[in-house]
């Protein structure tokens, strides 16, 4: 690999990403990043600007990342630095890595998850987005480490839970395939094609209306949720049924659940007992969209 002297996050920085394939730029032309699709991509790269929402879940992340560093660096007893750096044989593939072991040759992506659920499935279960295997895995192409490991930071442990990635050579020839395609279509200002593009576009302005009505509708009722949810834990926070004027809490039982994993791996076949699988519609608004 080799290293490029830039300030990660400075403009210069911010510059040199648009001039060619990032690790977050990969997971979208993988097709495992939800949050922005070819196109997008593609018209950012070709109009050289980049169209970013910071939300909760990234401000987040950039407060925690120091504090996962510092406890890798603790507890396995390393100096990571953050560096950025190409490919040496392809210098379209470049990223910025969360920190190098140079003394082990391993590479640290972090990851400080917003979501509690995405915590907990790491550290119960090694279970993470695949889109975070791809980020690494396009980093261990770039650097030729055959190694690397994602810490997933939990700030209610004050700890990183490390899952182990080895280099695998046949994803790192499709993802660089993907990305030589996808950068000449940026430099021929060709525009992608897009696989199962199987959607009819209506711009009906009433139909609009009522899809803005309906997200509105979605939010609001997250909102009221999360404030029951709220309520709910300062009303039961004792553990006790009481009344209180005609109001009751009382205790239930939770209905019965199966630990469907543990059946599996004790060699129960479960396939019998599935159902046929219908579909259903959801309704989703794509990031940045500007209609």
């Amino acid at each position: 690999m080799q290293i490029i002297h830039l300030e990660q996050r400075s403009e210069e920085w911010k510059q040199w990403r648009f001039d060619g394939v990032t690790a977050t730029d990969i997971t979208i032309l993988m097709g495992s990043n939800p949050y922005k699709t070819i196109l997008q991509l593609w018209e950012e790269k070709i109009n050289l600007y980049e169209n970013v929402e910071v939300n909760m879940a990234m401000t987040y992340g950039s407060e925690q990342e120091p504090f996962a560093r510092a406890w890798i660096e603790q507890n396995q007893g390393i100096e990571l630095k953050p560096l950025c750096v190409v490919n040496e044989s392809s210098e379209i593939a470049r990223c910025s890595l969360d920190g190098y072991d140079a003394l082990h040759n391993v590479i640290y992506e972090i990851k400080c998850p917003y979501s509690v659920k995405k915590a907990s499935d790491a550290r119960l279960f090694d279970q993470v987005p695949l889109y975070w295997i791809h980020q690494l895995q396009w980093q261990l192409f770039i650097t030729g480490c055959s190694k690397g490991f994602l810490a997933v930071w939990d700030k209610a442990l004050q700890s990183c839970h490390l899952i182990g990635v080895n280099a695998d050579p046949e994803l790192h020839k499709e993802m660089h395939e993907k990305a030589m395609q996808f950068w000449v279509n940026v430099k021929t200002l060709t525009r992608p094609e897009v696989p199962n593009a199987d959607f009819i576009q209506n711009d009906d302005e009433e139909l609009k209306t009522k899809f803005d009505r309906y997200m509105e509708i979605k939010q609001a009722q997250k909102i009221l949720a999360e404030e029951e949810d709220a309520l709910k834990k300062e009303l039961v926070k004792e553990g006790a049924q009481y009344r209180c004027f005609n109001y009751q809490v009382k205790r239930k039982a939770n209905a019965v659940t199966y630990d469907y994993k543990k059946m599996i791996e004790d060699g129960m076949d479960l396939l019998p007992y599935t159902k046929e699988r219908g579909h259903h519609f959801i309704i989703t608004k794509e990031k940045n969209c500007s209609l």
